[in-house]
């Protein structure tokens, strides 16, 4: 496009955002408290706000990680907001405006203590009304509460997004992101894998501009899932992770001009009041190297094939090449090195299997899966020891402690049924 095109979009984005400002100060600005309000005080505030709802992760401090009492407040309301005329869309952040994170994972504390300790004899179970199966359980019927749910859902990543943070908020239509930015599925690190229903959506990402092979994980989904990558907010856009990237100090008036925005809110609706203040925000965004556009020809070759061990070949041969990604794939080989075998071996056969199935089919298989990570002496309670308990000194001990250790019938033991009443059921909360 021209100069003259450019500045004629850029003079249309400014006046549109002048009126949209006008509209907010003539809007009224008290809260709607709806009937599941809750106070201040509370790990997760539920307001009203004009015509949208908002969830409000309040757990400053822990960098608002996703526990169960956050779980059991967020889920009826969500119930409720399907079908309440008054909540036209709903916003997803944290508090304050402008913090460190919209939400750093689950809190896996207390499973792990209790998984660890086993009185009850069900760790690994799924047995309801155990912690280590209601945490996953509760945890992934509101993950698919909120995919299923019609109200368009804006989240708002600004700081750390990790783990279960990106459950809450993946699903939904829209995620936008900050400059401050920083998302992560970490889990092979600690015995686990990418759960909360990333092992639906990892393999159908695709590069800005391109569309995923139907059915084909894609390999930059397979890449971020089995290293837990770490990206800001230029690779989070390529990738498709997020929808749109808008400054951190224009998210609280953004957020105000959809409640000022009449209801019902459609799709579209949203999406070109946040393709505005994104226009808006582009020169505010500070340039952040993407990793993956730069290294996307290395990450295709290596992590689309079919094995771990010929992954890992793979960047040894690239390590070795001398080209441009050669350094990169020698510090990717070494961050593999560092994570659970037996949870990359995992996680890609779920990676791979899962490019093709519904969510909920997806979901019940992690459920399975998460289930067999709680047995006694899984790497999940290494992991955890290593990583959040000892804080790497000394790092975990995985066992098997090599890839070439962990066979096919050691990984399939991971996704067999769990018994009848034990396995997740999302019939009730299937439209």
């Amino acid at each position: 496009s021209s100069v003259t095109d450019r500045d004629g979009m850029a003079t249309a984005v400014a006046r549109r955002i002048v009126q949209l400002e006008r509209t907010l100060r003539a809007a009224p600005r008290s809260m709607a408290a709806s009937s599941f309000s809750t106070s201040a005080e509370e790990e997760l505030i539920v307001n009203t706000e004009g015509s949208i709802g908002e969830l409000i992760l309040n757990r400053p401090k822990a960098l608002h990680a996703l526990n169960p009492n956050m779980v059991a407040i967020a889920t009826p309301v969500v119930q409720d907001w399907k079908s309440n005329d008054a909540v036209a869309s709903f916003v997803m952040r944290s508090e304050p405006w402008g913090g460190k994170a919209f939400c750093a994972g689950g809190d896996v504390r207390a499973v792990y203590e209790d998984g660890l300790a086993n009185e009850t004899g069900t760790a690994g179970l799924g047995v309801p009304g155990s912690i280590t199966g209601d945490f996953f359980r509760k945890e992934y019927e509101l993950n698919y509460m909120l995919a299923t749910c019609p109200k368009p859902q804006v989240s708002l990543w600004d700081g750390i997004v990790m783990g279960g943070g990106v459950g809450l908020s993946v699903h939904g239509a829209f995620r936008v992101c900050s400059e401050k930015a920083l998302f992560a599925m970490p889990e092979t690190g600690i015995g686990l894998f990418p759960d909360v229903g990333l092992t639906y959506v990892l393999p159908r990402l695709a590069g800005a501009g391109e569309v995923a092979n139907s059915g084909e994980a894609s390999p930059i989904g397979v890449y971020l899932g089995l290293t837990g990558t770490r990206l800001k907010w230029e690779d989070l856009v390529y990738a498709g992770l997020a929808t749109h990237a808008v400054a951190s100090n224009k998210l609280q008036d953004m957020a105000a001009a959809l409640a000022a925005t009449p209801g019902p809110h459609d799709k579209a609706t949203v999406q070109a009041l946040l393709d505005e203040f994104a226009a808006s925000s582009a020169a505010d965004m500070p340039a952040e190297p993407a990793a993956i556009p730069e290294h996307l020809e290395a990450i295709n070759k290596c992590f689309s094939l079919g094995t771990l061990e010929e992954i890992l070949e793979a960047l040894a041969a690239e390590a070795g090449g001398g080209g441009k990604s050669a350094e990169w794939a020698n510090k990717t080989a070494l961050i593999m090195g560092k994570m659970s075998p037996t949870s990359m071996k995992v996680t890609l056969r779920m990676l791979r299997e899962h490019a093709s199935m519904p969510l909920d089919e997806v979901l019940k298989v992690e459920y399975r899966v998460a289930q067999r990570c709680m047995r006694p002496g899984s790497d999940f309670y290494e992991g955890i020891r290593g990583v959040l308990v000892d804080r790497g000194d000394p790092p975990a001990s995985w066992a098997p402690a090599a890839v070439e250790e962990v066979s096919d019938s050691m990984v399939q033991e991971f996704f067999e049924p769990l018994q009848p009443n034990c396995e997740l059921d999302l019939s009730p909360f299937i439209r």
